[in-house]
Parts: C-alpha cells; sequence; structure tokens
C-alpha cells in the first residue's frame, strides 16, 4: 500500500477525531495497520470486515499489536 494513503488516511483520522471505525474490505490491514500507528487518534471502536479469511486473519493479528 502506498504510504501516502495511509498519511492521508492518519490526517483525516486526527482532524475528525472518530469514535468509531469501519474499515469494511480491510484486506490484510496494508492501509489500516499504518494509519493507526501513525495517528494521534485513538478510536475507541474499531470494526473490520473482511470476507477473505486469511486476509482477515492476518488484519486482526496485526491489530492485536495496536
Amino acid at each position: 500500500m502506498c504510504p501516502a494513503v495511509s498519511a492521508a488516511l492518519a490526517g483525516l483520522y486526527d482532524e475528525h477525531q472518530p469514535g468509531a471505525v469501519l474499515a469494511v474490505g480491510c484486506g490484510g490491514g496494508a492501509a489500516l495497520l499504518p494509519t493507526l500507528q501513525t495517528t494521534r487518534c485513538r478510536p475507541a471502536r474499531l470494526d473490520v470486515v473482511e470476507p477473505f479469511e486469511p486476509l482477515l486473519q492476518a488484519a486482526t493479528s496485526g491489530l492485536r499489536h495496536w
């Protein structure tokens, strides 16, 4: 994933301070995980939707360290 995408998302999170995030089609977390690592905003709730089980496992594994 392009680092510019994660940086843009992190900027939006910081600007809007969402209390909850729903990541639909998050894949393995290639955009979501770097975004969460760089944003100052910590959503109280984060839900992910990924229909392909191996990618969902990769994303949730990375989120455990967040």
